[in-house]
């Protein structure tokens, strides 16, 4: 036996795929709506903020532990020298990592990192 309300079940169904498809129509008509697909680069496209360095230190008995923030836009493969007072501290380019120690360095040392080209 079927329901008494199975009728009047179909006929709302058959009414709300109507409803559906002719405001899908209507949107397309007015170029609301768009059935491509949206570009591969939007997928992969990332918001960058607009950060500096970051550099901190931080003073032990002795010396300065100096540390930077490694930025999205920086290739692999970049190095960094330190400079403390306008003088380089590190004696090799620093790459793989964002930290420096400054071995006997006062703690009101000031300190900027500058990425070598």
């Amino acid at each position: 036996m079927q329901h008494p309300h199975a009728h009047r079940r179909r006929k709302i169904r058959k009414a709300r795929r109507i409803v559906t498809t002719m405001a899908a129509a209507a949107l397309t008509a007015a170029g609301l709506t768009t059935f491509t697909a949206p570009p591969a680069a939007a997928a992969t496209a990332r918001q960058v903020e607009e950060l500096d360095r970051g550099v901190v230190s931080a003073h032990v008995d002795s010396g300065n532990l100096v540390s930077r923030r490694w930025l999205g836009t920086d290739p692999n493969d970049v190095s960094f020298n330190v400079y403390r007072a306008g003088t380089k501290g590190n004696s090799t380019p620093i790459s793989g990592s964002t930290t420096y120690f400054h071995s006997g360095a006062p703690a009101q040392a000031d300190y900027t990192v500058r990425a070598r080209s």
